[in-house]
């Protein structure tokens, strides 16, 4: 096991807000898109199986988890259940709205947070999961700082992420993109892990998984 909570319940603070300090545009676009995310990534199923299946076990029963960019709970209903508490949150009030009303087990809260601006305590939690996202963030950099923050001393960083180590699939980004998605980050594997290195983490494990639109860099990280 690499790493589990106290038994303390997270905290919140005040003293910051939630707000949109990430690309307005893209929230913009992740709120009109609510209603078909769902199931546009229906069609990953087999992917997201294999993906929660990897991941499952990492997650300990007494840890607190933090879920960031949710969407409509595709990691959320396969997680969840693994560990004391789960928080799912995303920046896209449309996609919080649409995860309350599937009632998932295992779920404790579902609450509209930027990934760049949380509003949690210091060392609130023991794991913090962003599946698919850091890529697709104008300024992921402000996101590492605050998950790092977030997270207990040696707390986990789940960051499963889509990178570009060989062929993607170019019809399903031309559908996406023409409605007004957009990838910031287009890194390899190497690169992504690289990156995370550099930011206050050590990389414990990085599996490469099949994935659609493109592989799945499976990022395990501990928060140094």
């Amino acid at each position: 096991m690499l790493h589990s909570s106290d038994a303390n319940e997270p905290e919140k603070t005040v003293e910051k807000v939630s707000g949109v300090s990430e690309n307005s545009s893209d929230k913009r676009f992740w709120n009109r898109f609510a209603f078909l995310y769902g199931p546009f990534m229906a069609k990953n199923k087999r992917a997201y199986d294999a993906l929660g299946a990897h991941l499952r076990p990492i997650i300990e029963p007494d840890m607190h988890v933090l879920e960031l960019a949710c969407g409509t709970g595709q990691m959320t209903e396969r997680l969840a259940t693994a560990c004391k508490s789960w928080i799912a949150t995303d920046f896209s009030e449309k996609m919080v709205a649409r995860l309350k009303k599937r009632e998932l087990p295992g779920v404790t809260a579902c609450e509209v947070a930027d990934a760049s601006d949380l509003f949690y305590a210091p060392d609130s939690f023991g794991c913090v999961l962003i599946a698919n996202a850091l890529h697709i963030m104008p300024s992921p950099d402000a996101a590492l700082r605050e998950i790092h923050r977030v997270l207990e001393p040696n707390g986990l960083l789940i960051a499963p992420t889509f990178v570009y180590d060989d062929t993607v699939d170019a019809a399903s980004f031309r559908i996406i993109e023409s409605l007004g998605f957009k990838t910031h980050n287009a890194w390899t594997s190497d690169e992504f892990c690289a990156y995370v290195q550099k930011r206050g983490f050590k990389v414990a494990s990085a599996k490469i998984l099949p994935g659609n639109p493109a592989s799945e860099c499976a990022l395990v990280a501990v928060a140094q």
